[in-house]
Parts: structure tokens; C-alpha cells; sequence
């Protein structure tokens, strides 16, 4: 890996383990993943969380799905 979080060396890394990953797989797992990370922090008992993780998704979201973006070399 020559970049940090590069995504075609983690799917690269999958497909050598026998994962093989289709960009809308991925992004349905993701999709699934932040809701269920936002349910919990609905939640959960503490008023940080609660806070913090709806502020945090909202930048980190946008960056995931672009990154998923690029796991087939092709945009959209």
C-alpha cells in the first residue's frame, strides 16, 4: 500500500483471501453499518455518543462512499 486507507489495496488484499468485493455489495454493507451505528447511538446511555457520533458520520459518511466509489476504477 502507497497511500493510507487505499481502498483498491484493501480489495486486493480481500480478493487474495478468496473475498471477492462488487462495488454495490460493499456499499450496502456500509449503508447497513452507519445506520446501525447511528440506531445505537440513539441509544445509548451516553449524552457524548449520542452527540458525537451523528457529527462524526456526517464527515465520515461522504468520504466512505467516495472511496467505495473507486473500488471498480470507474466513477458512479
Amino acid at each position: 500500500m502507497e497511500t493510507p486507507f487505499d481502498t483498491k489495496a484493501l480489495v486486493e488484499k480481500l480478493k487474495a483471501q478468496g473475498l471477492p468485493l462488487a462495488e454495490e455489495a460493499v456499499e450496502l454493507v456500509v449503508k447497513e453499518t452507519f445506520a446501525w451505528i447511528k440506531e445505537s447511538a440513539t441509544i445509548h446511555p451516553n449524552a457524548i455518543v449520542k452527540a458525537a457520533v451523528p457529527l462524526a458520520l456526517q464527515v465520515i459518511e461522504p468520504l466512505a462512499y467516495k472511496e467505495i466509489d473507486k473500488i471498480d476504477g470507474k466513477e458512479g
